[in-house]
């Protein structure tokens, strides 16, 4: 989705559109938070949008690892990677791509970087409305105001009627938007996490899973310093 804004070789693209990783993450986690004892899940009330928003807004950190297999129309085969993702409120986000060879993208504030072994970018996402509505509307998200959110997306959330089974799904309403992200689709099933799909308008699609996430994460300062950051080379 984000080539655009930075390049058209295929390196480019692959780094632009992991921060959808980084950023689609914070929905799909959203159920989690309902563990909190703040908000307790009653099982005879019906699972809605405002209650998991009103749960997100509780939560003081991200870690989770990450598998995406990503499908690109131009390659015959698909390509797979796996790390992990974190996320310290209230603008701090990371995604360290661990195999099949290392990357990160790190969104701190107005700051886009990304890395891998032999390259390294670095973005004010200020100077492209379009990444800078992308980026806003995420942060209103993990802040659970829906009415910020709703201003760059089409929100729809269903429960699937399997059990405590939901979807969600997220499409663009900006032109700058729609002319490269088709939509942003989310399932789970009560409180576990599930799956994340990007569909792109090119036709290219990635799906992500998700496992040992902590959506009561804690970063110390050192920590934090180590995390949100691209790696030294």
């Amino acid at each position: 989705m984000l080539a655009s804004l930075m390049g058209s070789s295929l390196a480019t693209r692959r780094r632009a559109l992991s921060l959808l990783g980084v950023l689609g993450l914070a929905a799909i986690t959203t159920p989690a938070l309902a563990r909190a004892p703040s908000a307790p899940l009653d099982a005879a009330s019906p699972l809605t949008l405002d209650v998991l928003m009103t749960r997100f807004r509780a939560m003081p950190g991200l870690l989770a690892h990450f598998q995406e297999v990503k499908r690109i129309t131009l390659l015959a085969e698909p390509l797979v990677s796996e790390g992990t993702v974190h996320y310290a409120p209230p603008s701090r986000f990371a995604r360290h791509t661990r195999t099949p060879s290392p990357a990160s993208v790190v969104l701190d504030g107005n700051t886009l970087r990304f890395g891998d072994a032999t390259t390294s970018q670095t973005y004010d996402v200020r100077t492209s409305p379009v990444l800078r509505s992308f980026v806003d509307a995420f942060l209103a998200l993990l802040a659970g105001d829906r009415t910020a959110l709703e201003g760059a997306f089409r929100i729809d959330f269903r429960a699937t009627g399997r059990g405590d089974g939901w979807d969600l799904t997220l499409l663009p309403r900006s032109s700058g938007l729609a002319e490269m992200l088709r939509e942003i689709r989310f399932s789970g099933d009560g409180l576990a996490l599930s799956q994340m799909r990007i569909r792109e308008t090119s036709g290219d699609e990635g799906i992500t899973t998700f496992s040992d996430v902590d959506t009561a994460h804690t970063y110390t300062p050192a920590e934090a310093l180590r995390t949100f950051r691209l790696p030294a080379k």
